[in-house]
């Protein structure tokens, strides 16, 4: 059995927060990039011979390449100002926890939260950058750092064991 307590900061719920927002549209964050690169280049095609625009001309004429880089500005401000409403509205999600990790499942106790789930409705693990994060059927995810875990190796081993999908 493995217990522990862990008080999240909103540091590390929007370090949480972003990254799944990140994982869930990453090929729009990578045309976005290239979209910018492609306009940041205009003046470079200026200078071309034969080429009777000027750079504002040629900004101006691409100036819809910003609309996606623009809106991938705004999804990130809205999901930073929306995991800020959730941190200071939700006491669960800033108080502390008390965890229990066994051959059962998991234990959770804290302030708005109780409850016990069997290896079964855990879907998936993950450690990455110190952070262990184990997600449910329903989306839901528990996250907490490496020191928080006294025998996080043991940790590991039992969440390869199972849960199938673990990356660790």
């Amino acid at each position: 059995m493995i217990r522990f307590k862990y008080t999240p900061s909103f540091e590390s719920f929007w370090r949480l927060n972003r990254r799944l927002l990140i994982a869930r549209i990453r090929f729009l964050i990578g045309m976005a990039a290239v979209l910018l690169i492609l306009w940041i280049a205009m003046p470079l095609l200026a200078n071309q011979p034969g080429q009777t625009k000027t750079a504002l001309q040629l900004y101006g004429m691409t100036s819809p390449l910003l609309i996606l880089p623009a809106l991938m500005t705004w999804v990130y401000v809205l999901a930073y100002l929306g995991a800020k409403k959730r941190w200071t509205s939700s006491e669960e999600v800033r108080s502390e926890r008390e965890y229990e990790i066994g051959e059962e499942g998991i234990q959770v106790r804290g302030d708005g939260v109780n409850g016990f789930m069997e290896w079964r409705h855990l879907v998936g693990a993950e450690f990455s950058k110190g952070w262990f994060t184990i997600r449910t059927s329903q989306q839901l995810f528990h996250y907490f750092p490496e020191a928080a875990v006294p025998d996080s190796a043991a940790l590991r081993q039992l969440l390869k064991q199972k849960i199938p999908k673990a990356r660790l």
